[in-house]
């Protein structure tokens, strides 16, 4: 069993809408479990890299467009 002290909250980067439902919950659970999210609006390939390096991401979570 792992000690609960040293189990390192997720930062995860985020790049859908607040307005989709999937998107409220996966912020909701990364509040419930103590991890941080990094929300953006726009998405270029080398601001996303900066982003995960400044906030050290550890997950991403991007929907598909339908």
């Amino acid at each position: 069993m792992k000690d609960l002290n040293t189990i390192k909250p997720d930062v995860t980067i985020n790049f859908t809408s607040l307005y989709w439902v999937s998107a409220a919950i996966l912020l909701t659970v990364s509040f419930m479990t103590g991890g941080s999210r990094v929300l953006s609006s726009k998405f270029e390939p080398e601001y996303v890299l900066e982003l995960i390096q400044k906030y050290k991401v550890d997950k991403y979570a991007k929907l598909k467009a339908l």
